[in-house]
């Protein structure tokens, strides 16, 4: 999932909002970005 979101360019406002819409599933698919994220500091 981390390279669709590197693809994507998914910010951190865009994601908490998905979240936010999807629940536990988003949380669940969204995991590699938040990894992602973390690892590069974006």
């Amino acid at each position: 999932m981390a390279e669709v979101c590197r693809e994507a360019g998914i910010s951190t406002a865009t994601y908490f909002k998905w979240k936010s819409k999807f629940g536990r599933m988003g949380h669940l698919t969204s995991g590699g970005c938040v990894s992602w994220k973390k690892r590069t500091g974006n």
